[in-house]
């Protein structure tokens, strides 16, 4: 349960916040003279959001907690209400005359929230070409053995259980593709990720480079692909890696 909570942290924290400030914005729209009456004095109008602004937050996570256990293969929906929301907050704040033309305002909301989910998990964006490419690079020093620190940084079959992710639950050859592994992180229950990890380079306890693909539509490949390499060398204080 709490594998599945860290690895949604991102998704939730984007929910809870976007879900917050949305409301926040409705309720402004909704009632203007109300909520200004609390900054005839500025330090209680302030104090007063930041509490209600912290409780919608709370509120939304524990909402989105409830989901991601409950229903987690609808996880999705999360940050497309929200995204709905925000929609809606920002609409009815520069255009509220638009919810009160007849039919408009029950049937808006609904091709609204179908809109945004398209443009997000559907197929409307895959005609536009999109490329992503990122480059990261970290380097520091560690007081481990060169050895030591290949264990937890180089993901093989024989030292998975000392991998510095413990999300990693297990690693498996491919018996038809060679210097190929089948990798499965755990989400959760019974929910896993799954990667293949092809080596380029394996040269221990000092080099190792990987092509890694996560299982997911051939469409959204290129979000979850990419090549991770790990140089270990000797230092004077301990052994440097650069990943």
């Amino acid at each position: 349960m709490f594998r599945l909570i860290f690895r949604q942290r991102r998704r939730l924290l984007f929910t809870s916040l976007t879900a917050a400030l949305s409301l926040l914005l409705l309720v402004w729209t909704t009632h203007p003279l109300e909520m200004a009456s609390f900054f005839t004095v500025p330090w209680i109008g302030i104090a007063t959001f930041s509490i209600v602004f912290f409780v919608l937050v709370l509120s939304a996570m524990a909402i989105g907690v409830l989901v991601l256990l409950v229903l987690p293969t609808w996880r999705q929906l999360l940050e497309v209400l929200a995204i709905f929301l925000f929609v809606i907050a920002v609409t009815k704040s520069l255009i509220p005359q638009m919810y009160d033309i007849a039919y408009v305002g029950g049937v808006l909301p609904f091709f609204l929230y179908i809109g945004i989910f398209s443009l997000m998990y559907g197929t409307t964006l895959d005609r536009f070409p999109i490329w992503l490419d990122h480059h990261q690079r970290r380097h520091f020093v560690s007081p481990l053995w060169a050895q030591a620190l290949w264990d937890r940084l180089v993901p093989l079959p024989e030292t998975a259980d000392r991998h510095w992710d413990p999300l990693l639950h297990e690693i498996t050859p491919d018996p038809e593709a060679r210097d190929t592994y089948d990798v499965r992180y755990a989400m959760g229950g019974s929910l896993y990720e799954l990667q293949t990890i092809t080596y380029l380079d394996l040269s221990a306890p000092h080099h190792a480079r990987y092509h890694h693909v996560g299982e997911v539509d051939p469409k959204n490949r290129a979000l979850v692909e990419g090549t991770y390499e790990v140089t270990i060398t000797p230092a004077r204080m301990g052994t440097a890696a650069m990943c």
